[in-house]
């Protein structure tokens, strides 16, 4: 195995099809990296007309980048090759990995929340609907909010207290993935080798949960390697799981990882 010429192995734990641009701009950087993803993700099949019925006026919700790549399959393999870029309503995003993901398909985003918070957005799409509507939320527009089976808040139930009715549409789910052998044997042979330290790029509560699991069951020691979060949300998580984070990545894109890892 090749040693990097920094001071970290780096384990990039993000979805397969996510984190390939993260990984070669690392190696860019002269570190060693290992793509092990934590999560797995299942897109789910839907109807489309919620999408292709929407209007300029109406609004929809994505909180992450599987949400969009979700919608965007689902019209493809319904027969709307142009996917995703044929809808009209306004968008309103969570992060910038995901706002990046939506403005590739040639989407503008008209509300984003900088950070990896859905109550932050939430408080946005609430401020922006009462501008719009002169402060009354009488005469509203469709909100759709295509999310994973299970999420970390509640937007739907923030808006409905503040008058807004959100229609959810649950487009993907993640589960842990399951290391396979060969995947089994490198973090053996990390744990064994005191040359250099093990980083983990944790991107979710749940994937820093699979990544403890796998520690766990193989029994070796890992935790106390370093580790970058995604969010506080994801730190305190990690905290909890026993790793030593070391620094908190504010942002989901690559920029915001590389520069959090070089601070």
């Amino acid at each position: 195995m090749s040693k990097s010429s920094n001071s970290f192995v780096i384990v990039n734990t993000r979805p397969v099809g996510q984190g390939e641009e993260l990984s070669l701009r690392l190696r860019e950087l002269g570190f060693v990296v290992h793509d092990i993803p934590a999560l797995e993700i299942e897109h789910l099949r839907f109807d489309v007309s919620e999408v292709i019925g929407l209007k300029a006026d109406d609004w929809v919700v994505f909180t992450s980048v599987n949400a969009v790549n979700s919608v965007h399959m689902a019209l493809q393999q319904a027969g709307h090759e142009e996917g995703m870029s044929l809808l009209c309503a306004k968008v309103a995003v969570v992060g910038a990995a995901t706002q990046c993901a939506v403005e590739k398909i040639g989407l503008p985003v008209r509300v984003s929340a900088e950070g990896l918070g859905g109550e932050v957005l939430t408080e946005k799409i609430i401020a922006e609907l009462k501008e719009l509507w002169g402060g009354a939320l009488e005469s509203q527009p469709r909100v759709v909010f295509f999310r994973a089976e299970t999420v970390a808040f509640d937007i739907s139930g923030a808006l409905a207290l503040a008058g807004i009715q959100v229609q959810e549409v649950i487009a993907y789910r993640t589960r842990e993935h399951l290391l396979s052998n060969d995947e089994t044997l490198l973090l053996n042979t990390l744990s064994q080798d005191k040359e250099y330290r093990v980083l983990f790029i944790l991107t979710s509560s749940r994937g820093a949960r699979a990544v403890a699991t796998w520690i766990d069951e193989l029994s070796i020691c890992l935790k106390d390697s370093a580790a970058i979060a995604i969010g506080p949300k994801t730190f305190e998580s990690a905290k909890a799981f026993g790793f030593n984070v070391k620094t908190i990545s504010a942002s989901a894109d690559t920029e915001g990882i590389v520069k959090a890892l070089l601070s």
